[in-house]
């Protein structure tokens, strides 16, 4: 068996952005991958690692050299004894002799046999990781000291190991070495590795970091579950997988808020503990009610952990006063509002006239899909009426969700306010639909106003951007066509608005990759095309 050894690469940087660290540490390891695999190294099984502070990739089983190879390389017609022969011997760096002469339809050709000599692993790799790392996908890329290299954060060590061989190699003005270092509070020390397999085990001990993220997101699931103390933790996970890429050693607190505060809409409360200060909220099991207690993870473990449930309360605390004021200030004024000054587009004017364009189209809709008319208009005359709420200008996230809330505040019957809440649904491709008939009606206006609208003034998609998501836009429409069970001829509806032709068939290729993920042939999708059908329900069955 060829002899083979085991490869750890480590960036060590400053705190990377939560958000993109799945994406640069995926990044990485496919770039690496994609390299080796280039330079014909063959390798054993891959992993990708990453904390807020390393991104790393360990290789095993990668073979010590690479074998030499021979290959034919042809060249002109001509003779040997001919310049053109000169000419290719140069290009070869082969004496003239060495060449061959093949036959090619009873004409001679030149040709060189090219031989590569076995080489050193250890050598190739140097060029191998450079090549990986201009191919990382850096998003907003920065620059640090007073050196040209940029990345996303900067970057403080590298470590290049290859069996028990550190491998020398420069960039980012950093040296590599095979010395790692640990938790920047519990052990902010050098870490010598002896082997890249010692990679995650002296991470973990003395350096107090879980390196691997599927290890580390475990261990943020088994604390909060500890921690929960019998409460519900509700559907958790895109919050989980954020926090992970937060921490490197979590531990888990427990904190609490005044009980008055349950008196706020469910959402704004979620937006707080959830999107603003990344705390975990707990329900009771029974009644899925949300309870006054939540659970953080933090970065390390404590001496005095009261001392950071003090300061979670503290910071928690006057947030949810704060939208518990704005709350209160919305609900005092109007709830329908010019909106005059908000601007939907240049050409398309603001969002008042995008509202008054809405209303007649759901007039339309309304007699379409035999829905109360003065039921959808009125919700459509108040769907945007929270784009000037101090709620949504400290919540933008929820727009719509906070103008149902005001209408029903407002008295406003319950239909309409619900209708209000969904109408922004679904917010992306494997989100739920609204759940109304108004909703869904008064969503399909809003879209289409939308996409017609952009479409008529040139700003539809490009082949790189989609700036004002009609992409997505397009494809909520259908979906709320065909999985709202909603026969609406499609052609008819965009006649009521100033759509293009090219917006109809824009509209139609949204499900391709919809139907694809089903398991829907593109032959199949082409077939049924083919026929032209107005109505996506009609497509669909």
């Amino acid at each position: 068996m060829d002899d083979t050894r085991a490869l750890l690469l480590e960036l060590g940087t400053e705190e990377l952005p939560a958000r993109h660290l799945h994406t640069l540490a995926t990044g990485l390891h496919h770039a690496l991958v994609h390299a080796l695999r280039e330079a014909r190294l063959q390798h054993g099984a891959t992993a990708s690692l990453a904390s807020p502070r390393r991104l790393a990739v360990q290789v095993q089983a990668l073979i010590a050299e690479r074998p030499g190879t021979q290959s034919l390389r042809r060249g002109p017609v001509a003779e040997l004894d001919s310049p053109a022969a000169q000419g290719f011997a140069r290009a070869c760096g082969v004496p003239l002799q060495a060449l061959e002469t093949l036959d090619d339809n009873g004409r001679p050709r030149l040709a060189c046999r090219v031989r590569e000599a076995t080489q050193p692993t250890s050598a190739l790799l140097p060029a191998i990781i450079s090549q990986a790392l201009k191919r990382l996908p850096i998003p907003r890329p920065m620059r640090w000291g007073t050196g040209e290299a940029s990345f996303a954060r900067p970057v403080r060590w590298l470590v290049l190991l290859f069996g028990t061989e550190s491998i020398p190699i420069t960039l980012y003005g950093i040296t590599s070495s095979s010395h790692t270092y640990g938790h920047r509070c519990h052990h902010p020390q050098a870490i010598a590795l002896q082997h890249p397999d010692d990679y995650l085990p002296r991470l973990q001990d003395p350096g107090r970091v879980l390196a691997d993220p599927a290890q580390r997101k475990q261990r943020i699931r088994t604390l909060l579950q500890q921690a929960a103390d019998g409460a519900d933790l509700g559907a958790y996970e895109a919050l989980l997988d954020e926090v992970n890429a937060l921490v490197e050693w979590p531990a888990a607190i427990t904190g609490q808020f005044p009980e008055q505060y349950l008196q706020l809409p469910r959402e704004v409360l979620l937006a707080v503990i959830c999107k603003q200060q990344r705390f975990f909220p707990l329900f009771a099991p029974d009644t899925g009610a949300l309870l006054p207690r939540f659970l953080s993870i933090t970065n390390l473990e404590s001496p005095d952990p009261d001392a950071i449930r003090d300061g979670n309360e503290r910071v928690i605390r006057p947030r949810l006063a704060d939208a518990e004021f704005f709350l209160n200030r919305d609900r005092q004024r109007p709830l329908q509002q010019e909106l005059d000054s908000l601007q939907f587009h240049e050409r398309l004017g603001s969002m008042q006239d995008k509202t008054e364009r809405i209303i007649p189209l759901c007039t339309w809709l309304a007699a379409q899909l035999q829905l109360p008319a003065a039921e959808l208009c009125r919700a459509a005359a108040l769907c945007k009426c929270d784009l000037l709420s101090e709620l949504v200008g400290e919540f933008p996230e929820l727009q719509g969700i906070v103008g149902g809330h005001l209408a029903r505040y407002a008295g406003e019957p319950k239909a309409i306010a619900k209708a209000i809440a969904e109408h922004y649904q679904p917010t992306h491709a494997t989100a739920a639909i609204p759940t109304t008939p108004a909703g869904q009606a008064l969503a399909l206006a809003d879209r289409l106003d939308t996409l017609a609208g952009l479409f008529s003034v040139g700003a539809e998609p490009t082949s790189e951007k989609d700036p004002y998501g009609l992409r997505r836009a397009a494809l909520g429409c259908m979906r709320i066509l065909i999985e709202g069970q909603l026969p609406l001829n499609l052609q008819a509806a965009l006649q009521q608005t100033v759509a293009p032709p090219t917006l109809l068939p824009f509209m139609y290729e949204r499900l391709r990759a919809w139907y694809q993920e089903s398991g829907i042939t593109p032959d199949l999708y082409e077939a049924v095309a083919a026929r032209n059908l107005p109505t996506p329900l009609d497509f669909h069955q």
